[in-house]
C-alpha cells in the first residue's frame, strides 16, 4: 500500500474538477441554444465561474489577473486550459477576450 501521489494524481486532486465541469457546460448550453438559433458563434459573458461580469466577484477577477498576467495561480492557469483543451478536442475554437463592458472579466468566444 503506497500513501503517496506521482505528480499526474497530485494535479488530478488539485484540479477543481467541479469549476471545470460547470464552466464547460455553461459554455455548451450556451451554444447549443446559439447553433439552434442557426448562429456560428458563441460568447459566453456573464453568470460562470470565470466571467461572470459582476465587477466585485472576486472569482472571475482573479481568473481575469491571471489570464492578463498580472498575478500568477497554477490552479487557475490549469483550470482555463482544460477548459479550453476540452473544447479543441472537440474541434471548436475557443478563446478569451476582455470583456468590454467590465474590463476586469473576460469572456469566451467560441466558433464552430
Amino acid at each position: 500500500m503506497t500513501y503517496s501521489f506521482n505528480s499526474t494524481e497530485a494535479r488530478s486532486v488539485a484540479r477543481n474538477s467541479l469549476v471545470i465541469f460547470r464552466e464547460i457546460n455553461a459554455i455548451m448550453e450556451q451554444i447549443i441554444t446559439d447553433a439552434g438559433n442557426g448562429l456560428y458563434e458563441t460568447t459566453v459573458d456573464d453568470d460562470t465561474t470565470m466571467t461572470d461580469s459582476t465587477p466585485t466577484d472576486a472569482d472571475s477577477l482573479a481568473y481575469f489577473s491571471v489570464w492578463q498576467g498580472i498575478t500568477t495561480d497554477r490552479a487557475k492557469t490549469d483550470q482555463m486550459n482544460q477548459v479550453i483543451s476540452h473544447f479543441e478536442s472537440l474541434g471548436y475554437s475557443i478563446e478569451r477576450r476582455t470583456n468590454t463592458s467590465t474590463e476586469t472579466t473576460f469572456k469566451w468566444v467560441i466558433n464552430y
